[in-house]
C-alpha cells in the first residue's frame, strides 16, 4: 500500500487466504476476489507494517542480510528512496540461484 507513493505496508497472500476462509471475502465469476456488499474487508484490514526498503543499486547479499537481520520476508526495491520498482522475497530469490547455477554448469 501506497500513501504519497511510499510504501507504508502490504497485504500478504496468508490473510487474504484467512479472510477467504473466514467468509470475509468471496470468490465467483472468473478468478476474481469480490467483496461481498455485507463485507468491509480492506486492504488496510489486513496491511502488514513497515516493509523493508531496499535502494535498488544495494548489493543482493545485503539486501539477503537485511532481510535476516530484520526476520522479513519481503523487502521493496526502490528508485532513489521514492519511486518502487519491485520487490524481492525468497522465491526470487530461489529463481536467481537456479538461474546462476544453470549459467555456471552449462
Amino acid at each position: 500500500m501506497l500513501v504519497d507513493r511510499r510504501p507504508v505496508g502490504y497485504v500478504a497472500k496468508e490473510d487474504v487466504i484467512d479472510h477467504l476462509i473466514a467468509g470475509d471475502i468471496v470468490v465467483s465469476g472468473s478468478d476474481f476476489a469480490v467483496r461481498p456488499p455485507s463485507t468491509n474487508v480492506q486492504a488496510r484490514d489486513m496491511l502488514r507494517p513497515s516493509p523493508l526498503l531496499v535502494d535498488e543499486h544495494q548489493r543482493l547479499s545485503e539486501v539477503v542480510s537485511l532481510m535476516a537481520h530484520h526476520e522479513r520476508r519481503l523487502a521493496i526495491v526502490t528508485h532513489e528512496d521514492e519511486t518502487v520498482v519491485g520487490m524481492v522475497t525468497p522465491r526470487e530469490l530461489a529463481d536467481f540461484a537456479l538461474t546462476r547455477r544453470e549459467a555456471v554448469h552449462a
